[in-house]
């Protein structure tokens, strides 16, 4: 909290220094930790009286350093969860998505060196992750490197065996696999999806049902569909 407004920064996770997978829940999230955020502020204050109880302002900030590209800056909306998109909701949380990749946010990041050097640190990482055979050398590599350019050298040198372990404990190699494919797995189905649909719906204005129908059960037929309608 700083003077009368809570800043709220949500970065971290298990997989905080590698996230990839972009989250489009966290105004969801947000608003769990703020209802817990603001308890201890409140407590006390009598809330069923007549009296209006005062609270800080809320500013919901998310440091994105993902693999995906992501623009620099996004607005994510608790209401695009809301199931029923015609209806208006009674609460609204804005969270404020900034990506910290090296090279994004270049204004930012000339005003706060720290997350400069950081942003540059985690990249040098990812690029030693390619070359070297693992991820204890690869950071080993990427700490080296970052002390040469006197980059964090301050906090890399006297806390060297602290940032090893909080990575090497934090971050799972197999993990970090198994999340590149279930989301490779999940965004092909989504585009199989896709397909589908708009195939379905040019055979419906052509009012070709029993096309549809057959694709349904007849792969074969389906692609040759797919080359028809060039989907």
């Amino acid at each position: 909290m700083t003077g009368e407004r809570i800043v709220t920064v949500n970065q971290k996770h298990k997989d905080s220094l590698f996230r990839i997978i972009f989250n489009p829940n966290m105004p969801l999230r947000g608003l769990l930790y703020l209802s817990d955020l603001y308890k201890p502020i409140v407590k006390g204050a009598r809330l069923y009286s007549t009296k209006l109880v005062k609270i800080p302002n809320p500013r919901y900030v998310v440091f994105y350093n993902g693999s995906k590209e992501m623009q620099d800056r996004e607005v994510l909306k608790l209401s695009d969860a809301f199931m029923h998109k015609g209806e208006a909701g009674d609460i609204q949380v804005i969270a404020h998505m900034i990506n910290i990749n090296y090279g994004n946010n270049n204004e930012l990041m000339e005003k706060c060196a720290k997350l400069r050097e950081y942003s540059f640190f985690i990249a040098t990482i990812r690029n030693c992750l390619k070359e070297e055979g693992t991820l204890e050398t690869a950071v080993q590599a990427a700490i080296d490197e970052c002390i040469g350019k006197g980059i964090l050298t301050d906090i890399l040198e006297k806390e060297r065996v602290i940032i090893m372990n909080s990575i090497l404990t934090e971050f799972d190699e197999k993990a970090y696999a198994d999340m590149l494919r279930e989301e490779g797995i999940e965004e092909g189905r989504e585009e199989g999806r896709e397909r589908v649909n708009r195939l379905n719906k040019a055979l419906a204005q052509r009012n070709r049902t029993e096309d549809i129908i057959k694709a349904a059960g007849d792969e074969d037929y389906q692609k040759k569909l797919f080359e028809e309608f060039e989907i």
